[in-house]
């Protein structure tokens, strides 16, 4: 018999050891993941899988399924399984300048400055009317109309 898999939508990331492991400890801290059982090593990642630990190293891809569970892909399995999605939330370059809030709300912010290509610096005034500034991952914004 022949079948097809269900067209789901994952969360991935790809591992990019010159980048450093914060940057996957923040994407696993944003999808409500615990770190419990991952390694972080200096060029590689020890993942937790239900098959036991497996090595992330670099421009591999770690992907979240839908029950919550990891597993690794070499780039060339990566493509060929999976797409990008797009969402809402997708904010179009230039970044820099554009006006976004948190999704779950907030004041109106300014973009300033891209951090690894996936945190961003904004500015707001905070309630007193002060210059407020800090680094928030991008899937938190959506950008204001």
């Amino acid at each position: 018999m022949k079948v097809r898999k269900k067209p789901v939508v994952v969360e991935a990331i790809r591992y990019q050891a010159a980048l450093g492991n914060n940057r996957v400890m923040n994407w696993l801290a944003l999808h409500d993941s615990k770190i419990q059982g991952w390694v972080f090593h200096e060029c590689e990642i020890s993942v937790p899988t239900k098959a036991g630990p497996i090595r992330a190293q670099n421009g591999d891809w770690i992907v979240k399924g839908v029950m919550g569970d990891f597993v690794v892909c070499d780039t060339t399995t990566f493509e060929a399984d999976y797409e990008q999605v797009l969402t809402e939330r997708l904010i179009a370059p230039p970044l820099v300048g554009r006006k976004v809030m948190l999704n779950g709300g907030g004041p109106e912010m300014t973009i300033t400055k891209v951090v690894e290509g996936i945190r961003v610096t904004c500015t707001w005034k905070d309630d007193e009317g002060r210059d407020a500034v800090s680094d928030f991952p991008l899937l938190c914004l959506k950008e204001v109309a």
